[in-house]
Order: structure tokens, then sequence, then C-alpha cells
């Protein structure tokens, strides 16, 4: 039984007793209560576009893919709004021209 937790459809054998809303699939779910926001209900990950962009906690150009693959990835583009580049040379030229294209590229091995 699917029922709608805080942010996602739950489907954890611990329906409260007062929820009434369950549903037979998560999708039904999700669409009934988080159309807003429906790959995260459903957990869809977005694919990786493997651009580049600057990551300013770190200070460096970082590629759009999963953290865990290492290298210069740093996870998913934050919000929209965030300029992506073909290269990370043309992310260090855009916005960090004062580094060299190695100090500004982010490796996570380094």
């Amino acid at each position: 039984v699917w029922y709608p937790g805080g942010v996602r459809c739950l489907n954890d054998g611990l329906v409260p007793s007062w929820q009434v809303n369950r549903y037979s699939s998560r999708e039904t779910c999700c669409r009934s209560h988080f159309s807003w926001s429906y790959d995260n209900c459903m957990e869809i990950k977005p694919r990786s576009t493997r651009k580049w962009f600057v990551d300013w906690h770190k200070g460096k150009c970082v590629m759009e893919c999963d953290r865990g693959e290492g290298g210069s990835c740093g996870g998913a583009v934050p919000g929209s709004w965030i300029t992506t580049h073909d290269s990370a040379g043309n992310c260090c030229r855009a916005h960090m021209s004062y580094l060299s294209v190695d100090s500004c590229r982010y490796d996570s091995s380094s």
C-alpha cells in the first residue's frame, strides 16, 4: 500500500491509522499528491548532461555527473539558473579567468 509521506509516497508498511489516502501504485500516489514534484516522488534521477558548471563552495568548475564517479564529477547542477558549459576550459574562462584551467578544474583525486 502506497501513501503520501513528507515529500514522496511511501510503501513501508507503516501507514498511519489516520491516513485515508492509500494507493495500489506509487505512480497514482505521486500523481495525486506530488504532481508538482513527480520525478522526486518517483525517485527518478535526471540524466547527467556531463556539462561543466561552477561549484562556488569548491571554487572550481565541476562536471555534472554523480560524485561517486570521482574525477571532476560534482553532482547535479543545483538549479536551472546555473550556466553550464561544454568543457572545463569554457567554464573556467567564463567564470574564473584569473586561474589556469588546471587550477580551476575540480579533480577529486587531488
